[in-house]
């Protein structure tokens, strides 16, 4: 978990096997996509060298237990068809439960930018955080949650092309200038088709209003 207060929490958790059954996926974990052929290579690697970094879980009411770090792993196990796994429990609330999750994934670098920008959305708006607080939780600054969030004005097409990595977010800083939404998505489509840099995405919209023949001012956008 690198040098977040994550890391520091799990050391002083208690080390135990859990059954893989009496577990179940944390409610908040923000990455959606699970790539096979990783998932594959990281249950390879179990095989034969074993799980080098526990889970980290918390007990439910009910005696069973939730993931709040490692669900990739516990994947891995389930594939391998392993019956326990060692974890580390701790005490975590809803919050903290979401926070961790969120932190780790991002430290790995596994969220893709719509992934991120989601999981911000959920810890402020199911823990009725601030958007100070939940950058504070995360260890991010605020203008960086506040740009990522932003993401999630764009139309869904527009999004789905981002999750799925054929438009970056440069591209989408470049369309959120643009006011008309479906000037937005048919320039998003057309990016696709040419396969324009966000420079060239950029120079269109200055010097065509995005093909609507209208010139306007837009914001200076990077890769």
């Amino acid at each position: 978990f690198g040098d977040s207060g994550s890391d520091t929490a799990a050391r002083g958790a208690s080390l135990v096997e859990i059954p893989v059954g009496d577990l179940s996926p944390n409610p908040n974990q923000p990455r959606v996509h699970f790539d096979e052929e990783s998932l594959s290579d990281l249950s390879a690697s179990i095989r034969e060298i074993g799980v080098l970094q526990p889970l980290l879980v918390r007990q439910l009411a009910d005696g069973s237990y939730q993931l709040i770090a490692g669900e990739r792993r516990w994947r891995a196990f389930q594939q391998l068809k392993i019956k326990t796994i060692p974890a580390r429990v701790m005490t975590s609330s809803d919050a903290s439960s979401a926070s961790l999750a969120l932190i780790e994934n991002l430290q790995r670098a596994d969220l893709n930018a719509l992934e991120e920008a989601h999981g911000y959305a959920s810890l402020i708006r199911d823990f009725d955080l601030t958007q100070d607080a939940a950058a504070q939780r995360v260890g991010k600054g605020r203008a960086s949650v506040a740009n990522s969030l932003r993401l999630l004005g764009l139309e869904t097409e527009l999004q789905g092309y981002i999750s799925k990595g054929l438009l970056s977010v440069g591209h989408a800083k470049v369309l959120l200038g643009v006011e008309n939404s479906r000037e937005r998505v048919a320039l998003g489509r057309r990016t696709l088709e040419q396969g324009l840099s966000v420079r060239a995405l950029e120079e269109l919209v200055q010097t065509h209003g995005g093909g609507s023949g209208k010139k306007r001012k837009m914001p200076a956008a990077t890769a």
